[in-house]
């Protein structure tokens, strides 16, 4: 974005400010990459927080929620897991620890 948008100078990210007066007034459209749409995102499985959460698709639907549980039940159980295997390697490091 520095090299392309600012000529390679140090450009603050956080200004949305001068962000946008670089960017001008160009639309979600214009700046839709190929075979990106938010129809399709709407149509695939796999719900889009990013899209959701700006309010570009609305998963109002009964499948979307379900699928949102499952996801929350998924990503549960994989923090869980990590969380175990961790304390697991840390026990195993400290019973291999030299005792004074």
């Amino acid at each position: 974005m520095r090299v392309e948008l600012n000529g390679g100078a140090l450009l603050k990210i956080t200004s949305l400010k001068k962000f946008r007066e670089r960017v001008g007034n160009v639309t979600v459209g214009e700046l839709e990459p190929a075979g990106y749409s938010l129809e399709r995102l709407a149509r695939d499985g796999v719900p889009n927080r990013h899209a959701a959460l700006h309010g570009f698709i609305s998963y109002s639907s009964m499948q979307n929620s379900l699928n949102m549980l499952f996801m929350t039940d998924f990503i549960f159980g994989a923090i869980d897991a990590v969380k175990r295997l961790s304390e697991k390697r840390a026990d195993a490091t400290a019973e291999n620890l030299p005792r004074n």
